[in-house]
C-alpha cells in the first residue's frame, strides 16, 4: 500500500473531532473523503501531506513518495505570472523548469496563458494553474481538499474530466476531499464515508463502475441516493455489488 492510516484521531482543545480511523489508499487508487461540513476530512488531508502532526496514531507513506497539494483556492503569487506560479519553488536549471512547466500548462489547458497575470484569470483557469503547479513536482501522490468547490457547476465539470485524463497519463495516487456525493461517485474508485461525533470511518465503499462513467447513470443514482441515506443516518441493505456489475454493463 502507497498510504496506511491506522487509529488516527485529532483533538482540537477539548473537542475530540476523529477518533480510530483505519484505512489505506493502493498505488494509483483515485480515493474520496467524503462527509458532512466540520467531519474532520480537511483534518485527515492536512495530516497526510506533513502539514499538522499533531495527530494520535500513525501515518505510513511508502519512503520515497512524493507528495503534491490543491488547496480549495488556488493561492497563486498575484506578482508572478502563471509561468512564473509554476515553477516558483523548483530548484535548478531556469531553463529546464520553464520548459517542463510549460509540459504541465499545456496539459491543463493553460500553454496560451503563460504571461498572465493571476488578476486576468478566470477562476477555472486559477485552478488550472495550482493544478499544474502541483503536477510540475511530479507527485507520487496528489492531495486536493475540495478543489473545485468554489466554481461553477460547467467548470467543476470541466476540472473534473481533467483530474480524470491527469490520472490515466500519469496514473498519480489521488486523495480527494469533497463533500460533493456526485463527485465522489464520478471520480472515485473508493469513497470513504466519515460520520459520527467524533468522526470515524463508517464506510469504506468501492466503486466498482468502469470508465467512463455516465453522470447520469441508473448506477451511479443509485449510488448516490444510498450515500445520502447514509448520511443521514439510515442504514442500506442494498446489494452493491449489483450496482457494480450493472454498471460495468453499462
Amino acid at each position: 500500500m502507497t498510504v496506511r492510516v491506522q487509529s488516527f484521531g485529532r483533538r482540537f482543545g477539548e473537542k475530540q473531532v476523529l477518533q480510530g480511523v483505519d484505512f489505506s489508499v493502493g498505488q494509483g487508487e483515485i480515493v474520496s473523503l467524503l462527509g458532512t461540513s466540520g467531519c474532520g476530512k480537511s483534518t485527515v488531508l492536512r495530516a497526510l501531506a506533513g502539514l499538522d502532526k499533531d495527530y494520535e496514531g500513525s501515518i505510513t507513506i511508502e519512503p520515497g513518495q512524493r507528495i503534491g497539494f490543491i488547496f480549495q483556492e488556488p493561492r497563486l503569487l498575484p506578482w508572478k505570472t502563471v509561468l512564473a506560479n509554476t515553477t516558483f519553488g523548483l530548484k535548478g536549471d531556469k531553463q529546464a523548469n520553464e520548459e517542463k512547466a510549460r509540459r504541465y500548462l499545456e496539459l491543463v489547458g493553460l500553454r496560451e496563458a503563460e504571461k498572465l497575470y493571476p488578476r486576468e484569470l478566470s477562476g477555472g483557469m486559477a485552478q488550472r494553474a495550482a493544478i499544474a503547479r502541483a503536477l510540475v513536482t511530479e507527485p507520487d501522490i496528489l492531495l486536493l481538499d475540495e478543489p473545485f468547490s468554489a466554481l461553477d457547476a460547467f467548470t467543476k465539470m470541466q476540472l473534473q474530466e481533467l483530474l480524470l485524463k491527469i490520472w490515466e497519463e500519469i496514473r498519480t495516487t489521488i486523495v480527494l476531499v469533497t463533500h460533493d456525493i456526485d463527485e465522489a461517485l464520478y471520480l472515485s474508485d473508493r469513497v470513504l464515508l466519515l460520520q459520527g461525533r467524533p468522526s470515524t470511518l463508517a464506510r469504506d465503499l468501492k466503486i466498482a463502475l468502469s470508465r467512463p462513467r455516465s453522470r447520469g447513470s441508473a448506477s451511479l443514482g443509485k449510488w448516490k441516493q444510498d450515500l445520502l441515506d447514509l448520511l443521514e443516518g439510515k442504514d442500506t441493505a442494498y446489494d452493491y455489488s449489483l450496482v457494480a456489475e450493472v454498471g460495468q454493463k453499462a
